[in-house]
């Protein structure tokens, strides 16, 4: 049993551009006359091929995404544009960076009383099944 064959780097010219602006932090400027062209002094910039650029944004798992068919991926690096059906990654952004909204609440205790109360009433109007289970009561399965 062979290993299967890897799929073959598919990164636009302005992708490779945009890894060494927005990820590396390295900006050339100039004017090109194609893509390809400012992809090589970007490239350069860098100290790189751009098939070098190219091995570091064809990851493991924008491989799977574009085989998945998705048309965004993200990592802890970058955020890449896929063009589907092609599978051609056509642009990076630099990651989203996360918010630190999902910090737990410290209650008083006047909140803490008004939250007992309310799932108190909860469970006295209609205890859910895992609930009726945990308690003893008698479930349409046990028979």
């Amino acid at each position: 049993m062979s290993a299967p064959e890897p799929s073959p780097i598919r990164v636009s010219y302005h992708a490779v551009t945009r890894y060494v602006q927005r990820i590396i932090g390295l900006s050339v400027i100039g004017s090109w006359p194609t893509e390809k062209a400012a992809a090589e002094a970007h490239a350069a910039a860098a100290g790189m091929s751009i098939d070098g650029v190219r091995a570091l944004i064809w990851t493991r798992g924008v491989e799977m995404s574009v085989r998945c068919g998705f048309t965004r991926v993200a990592n802890q690096h970058f955020l890449a544009q896929i063009s589907q059906p092609s599978g051609v990654v056509t642009t990076i952004c630099a990651p989203h960076a996360r918010e630190h909204s999902a910090r737990m609440k410290v209650y008083s205790e006047r909140e803490l009383k008004q939250r007992h109360k309310r799932m108190t009433r909860r469970l006295k109007r209609r205890p859910a099944a895992t609930d009726a289970a945990v308690h003893g009561f008698n479930t349409p399965n046990d028979d």
